[in-house]
């Protein structure tokens, strides 16, 4: 048997050091998996990990216009 790794939204929000409706919307805008069990919301672990490699990282971003 598989065990499936479920997260809710306020442990989202937590492990993201984000805000609950910052996890929401995520979902709404379809960027962040969720899955519905009964009324709650739950976000399993491999969908978040597909979210969060597919964030940019901060600090590599290119600075574009600058010159030396």
């Amino acid at each position: 048997m598989t065990t499936i790794v479920v997260n809710s939204i306020p442990e989202v929000a937590k492990r993201l050091r984000a805000s609950e409706r910052f996890v929401e919307n995520e979902i709404a805008r379809g960027e962040l998996k969720a899955i519905k069990v009964g009324r709650l919301t739950r976000i399993q672990e491999g969908d978040l990990a597909d979210y969060l490699a597919s964030r940019p990282v901060a600090g590599n971003r290119s600075r574009q216009g600058t010159t030396n």
